[in-house]
């Protein structure tokens, strides 16, 4: 069992972890456990830091493209609104709302989450498909667990993504879908539909990491 308290001893003020003295054990559960302490420390010390008196609306968890480093991307609707008078600069409102690269111009810096990126480590370059599914498992397990514990607002949408990945769109649809309520996901799957078609284009046919993180996720053990 991984100690809460001992794991956020190594966080620091930025949100990052000591690498080299997390002592954590490779498998996912744990990093499920890590994951989701890393994300009430944003949201319980660095957020509300940054936006005082603001709303968060949004909250994505992003994966970098080879499976080494996971990120935290937040933003507010005060920020959304300054994003809406300049829509020029954005694309559309969908996507002014939801790419997620969109909430760091003004927004929240992201977090990188040492342990748990240690302990799903194996996945770091490899072309394992069972290795990456759960390792997007992991991440969207771990969110779900803090949607559960009464962490966010009601009308928060948090979501996965991948970054320059082909694969986020649908991540980022399906992960919500678990993640959230039925009436947040009702309002944030076609807006994210909508921004995900215009950023990534129209994706055919279902891919095999699809497919397996679908397997996965009735279960909340792997």
């Amino acid at each position: 069992m991984i100690e809460t308290a001992e794991i956020q001893r190594t966080i620091t003020g930025v949100g990052s972890w000591d690498r080299d003295n997390a002592g954590v054990a490779a498998d996912f559960n744990s990093a499920r456990e890590l994951i989701a302490t890393a994300v009430r420390h944003s949201v319980g010390e660095v957020i509300p830091a940054q936006y005082a008196n603001q709303s968060v609306y949004a909250f994505a968890l992003v994966v970098t493209e080879d499976f080494d480093d996971i990120l935290f991307f937040a933003s507010t609707r005060e920020m959304l609104g300054e994003r809406m008078n300049d829509l020029e600069s954005y694309g559309s409102s969908e996507l002014a709302k939801w790419y997620y690269a969109n909430f760091d111009d003004n927004d929240v810096t992201p977090l990188a989450i040492g342990p748990a990126n240690d302990a799903l480590g194996e996945c770091a370059g490899s072309d394992d498909i069972e290795l990456q599914a759960r390792y997007l498992w992991a991440c969207t397990k771990a969110l779900g667990d803090t949607v559960s514990a009464g962490l966010w607002s009601k009308d928060a949408a948090v979501f996965c993504s991948m970054a320059d990945s082909d694969h986020a769109a649908w991540l980022e649809r399906e992960s919500a879908r678990h993640i959230n309520s039925t009436e947040v996901f009702s309002d944030f799957e076609p807006e994210q539909r909508a921004a995900a078609e215009e950023w990534y284009g129209r994706t055919e046919g279902v891919s095999e990491l699809e497919q397996r993180f679908a397997a996965l996720l009735p279960q909340d053990q792997v």
